[in-house]
């Protein structure tokens, strides 16, 4: 096992020698650590928000979390994908595990397995046999990961549903607007092209800061970036609360990685406070549209039944424009 993998290892059972000692259940989170618990899913609408960009995908940037967000732009027709993230355990989760889930399974089994694992359907040793079944289908790093893995929480004894709510978990119950917001969880046929496309797209990985990645990928040009609502944490951990200036210059950096035309995909509104108007378009950030000057603010009715939104800049462009 490469360094990188036995640090990861060696961190996760640090972990689980903390649960052990304070007698939780999950790991409480460590935001913007590099071995924080990952989440099962992406608690955003993904599907909608991509398509309604009306945007090219096929080579891009984009942050990991659980893996998600590549899944669905290889379905809009990726070829290479880049992925980040400040938390490791993000490429073994998606890239490891999820990845392998879904080049194993049929559509049905899959959704099945996952709603198992997820909501302790079948016991430690089922789940562990289960992970070691998907050995052939994951890199050899990955595999020692988890095996690694099973065998420490196996002297432990930890009392966890399973060996992947060692590093997974939810913090809501989003398993309902899995199916909706995913694109390639729509129907058996979205699924199988994820399924026989996967393994001939590139995807890559590295553990970085999104504010890294025009010196990281300054050689690379993308049709699209995309950056999830990592600006929450900015506004939180780097005062930029308020700031239009810091949005806009760190939004100038990443123009430079994009291709003629390309979009990026600056930020996520999860809800919209009203389906008529914009009022904060960074949730309460107190950055209001007259901030945003050539940015579009895109507004979809997403699978959660309220309004959200995105916030998009296309490479070039000048003016903003507001899209209801």
């Amino acid at each position: 096992m490469k360094e990188y993998y036995k640090d990861c290892l060696e961190a996760t059972k640090k972990n689980i020698d903390f649960m052990e000692d304070t007698g939780l259940k999950e790991l409480p989170s460590r935001t913007c650590s590099e071995y924080d618990f990952v989440y099962y899913w992406t608690n955003e609408d993904i599907n909608n928000s991509l398509n309604v960009a009306q945007a090219t995908f096929t080579r891009s940037l984009s942050v990991l979390g659980s893996g998600d967000h590549p899944f669905n732009l290889i379905g809009l027709g990726a070829k290479e994908i880049d992925t980040f993230d400040s938390n490791k355990l993000t490429e073994i989760y998606a890239l490891g595990f999820k990845k392998a889930m879904i080049l194993k399974y049929t559509y049905s089994r899959f959704i099945k397995n996952m709603e198992n694992i997820r909501f302790g359907r079948i016991g430690f040793n089922d789940v562990s046999d289960l992970v070691k079944g998907l050995f052939p289908y994951m890199e050899k790093d990955y595999q020692l990961f988890f095996q690694g893995l099973i065998d420490y929480a196996y002297k432990k004894k930890l009392p966890v549903k399973n060996v992947i709510d060692i590093i997974a978990r939810e913090e809501h119950d989003l398993w309902k607007y899995q199916i909706p917001g995913n694109n390639y969880l729509q129907n058996r046929e979205a699924y199988e092209k994820l399924r026989q496309s996967l393994n001939g797209v590139n995807i890559t990985f590295k553990a970085l800061d999104a504010l890294k990645l025009r010196e990281e990928y300054q050689d690379k040009k993308y049709d699209a970036i995309l950056l999830s609502n990592i600006l929450d944490y900015y506004f939180r951990f780097y005062h930029w609360r308020g700031d239009y200036r810091k949005i806009f210059g760190y939004e100038k950096e990443l123009e430079t990685l994009l291709n003629k035309n390309g979009a990026l995909f600056l930020y996520y509104i999860f809800q919209l406070p009203a389906p008529d108007g914009w009022i904060y378009p960074f949730n309460d950030y107190d950055i209001i549209p007259e901030d945003l000057k050539e940015e579009e603010l895109i507004k979809f009715l997403s699978c959660y039944d309220c309004y959200s939104g995105i916030v998009l800049k296309r490479e070039g462009s000048q003016a903003r424009t507001l899209k209801i």
